[in-house]
């Protein structure tokens, strides 16, 4: 349970990381400049962000509700990046889209049946999404 405590806790700060994505810099391609594109990402998960780390941090006690919270911001996340059209910035932000929502899906599995978690898989999956996630980043802050 402590390791995927902390394997959640990491998700929920690579997600709250999303948060500071408005830095951007440089121009893009296409019609929507890098900045622009991501601070469409920023404004979409800025308002589930705090609800997501006050959640996250009571997974032990409550993991249906980081589970929820998890679901909510991988939501939001996708609905931004859906609106991304920056060719550069898409194609960064949907490969972190989807390991953020593998990550929410198996944690939403570990709540719902905490012994099935695989915590080496979870590690794994953590990596990419943080590696995923510094790409993005780098992006988006020049």
């Amino acid at each position: 349970m402590k390791t995927t405590s902390r394997t959640v806790t990491a998700v929920a700060a690579a997600a709250l990381a999303l948060t500071m994505l408005a830095g951007c810099s440089g121009g893009g391609g296409g019609s929507q400049s890098k900045a622009a594109a991501c601070k469409q990402i920023e404004s979409e998960v800025k308002g589930v962000s705090n609800q997501l780390q006050s959640q996250v941090s009571k997974i032990s006690s409550d993991p249906d509700a980081a589970a929820k919270a998890l679901q909510k911001f991988d939501d939001k996340f996708s609905d931004g990046v859906d609106k991304v059209t920056e060719p550069t910035v898409k194609k960064q932000a949907t490969a972190a889209e989807k390991s953020f929502h593998t990550m929410a899906t198996q944690i939403t599995a570990f709540a719902k049946d905490p012994e099935s978690a695989d915590v080496s898989k979870l590690q794994s999956n953590l990596t990419t999404l943080q590696k995923r996630m510094g790409t993005l980043s780098k992006t988006c802050n020049g």
